[in-house]
């Protein structure tokens, strides 16, 4: 029974073939390295937020779909190679996080709330290999750009993306009044067009 083992401080069990981990994992509240990759994980039990001491865990290679809340005393995570599709916005709990492995998953998007972590200033996050559908192409490429958009998504600020245009016409056919209402949000094409030439 892992209840006779709360001394414990590393527990690997990797490449076991281990289909669920315990309820009582909890219990091990000394317990500062975990590592349960290659295995048939489908889930972490809910005792696992209660891993107080818990800084560095390694969940890669197995099959879990969602990550949920993590122990606030968390600094390194290993979730590379699963099927995992949400992360949970109580990610952004684990205040110490500052390396997160994602890569290789099925996330179309990450919470902002990992603009809340360390991980801004590491920028130890690798989300390679995920759709990242709601992402804007121009923040995937590095850490650094995906985390200021979740910076600004945390913050509330509104991405912004800027296009290059040109606008062709006859004289006088009304491109510089255009291009007034697309500068100035308080100008309307109504009112432009109201006014005398």
């Amino acid at each position: 029974s892992l209840v006779a083992c709360v001394t414990l401080i590393r527990l690997d069990a990797s490449k076991n073939r281990l289909r669920a981990l315990p309820a009582q994992l909890g219990a091990l509240t000394r317990l500062v390295r975990l590592a349960v990759s290659e295995n048939h994980l489908e889930a972490l039990p809910a005792s696992f937020v209660d891993l107080s001491a818990l800084q560095v865990v390694d969940v890669s290679s197995n099959f879990l779909t969602s990550l949920v809340a993590l122990p606030p005393s968390v600094v390194s995570l290993d979730a590379a190679n699963n099927d995992i599709a949400e992360i949970s916005f109580q990610i952004g709990e684990a205040r110490a996080l500052g390396r997160l492995n994602v890569a290789n998953n099925k996330l179309q998007t990450l919470p902002s709330t990992l603009a809340a972590t360390p991980l801004v200033s590491t920028k130890g996050l690798d989300a390679s290999g995920n759709p990242l559908n709601g992402v804007p192409v121009e923040m995937r490429g590095s850490p650094a750009a995906l985390l200021g958009f979740l910076q600004d998504l945390h913050q509330g600020v509104a991405q912004v993306l800027f296009i290059r245009a040109v606008v062709m016409g006859e004289a006088g056919a009304g491109k510089t009044s255009f291009l007034r209402c697309l500068s100035d949000p308080d100008v309307s094409i109504k009112s432009l067009l109201r006014q005398a030439r």
